[in-house]
């Protein structure tokens, strides 16, 4: 399974708010997701493709436990350390409460 997360504004108090958030990143992640399941169909391999809205890391968490997936996929960006000890890092808090184990992409 290929999950998407799109984290609404963190200021978000009206839907319209969030369906503006959802409509900027639809663009690049449409994109995205029919690259990914190009590359699927090529390799012969089955996919299903999930869009959700909510917290990164909780989801990916979640769907994984839900699932009973035996490995998570992430990529990680990389933050200055700055912004890392501000805000933290999506791709920790998936390896501190994974299920299963995580493979980090850089």
């Amino acid at each position: 399974m290929a999950l998407t997360v799109v984290r609404a504004p963190e200021a978000a108090e009206l839907e319209g708010e969030v369906d503006a958030a959802l409509r900027e990143a639809n663009g690049p992640l449409s994109k995205a997701i029919g690259w990914g399941k190009q590359q699927a169909q090529q390799a012969g391999v089955t996919c299903a493709f999930r869009k959700q809205i909510g917290h990164p890391a909780e989801l990916m968490t979640r769907t994984a436990g839900e699932g009973q997936f035996d490995l998570l996929v992430i990529g990680r960006r990389g933050h200055s350390p700055v912004k890392h000890w501000l805000v933290g890092s999506t791709t920790d808090r998936v390896v501190d409460h994974a299920p299963c184990a995580v493979l980090i992409v850089h």
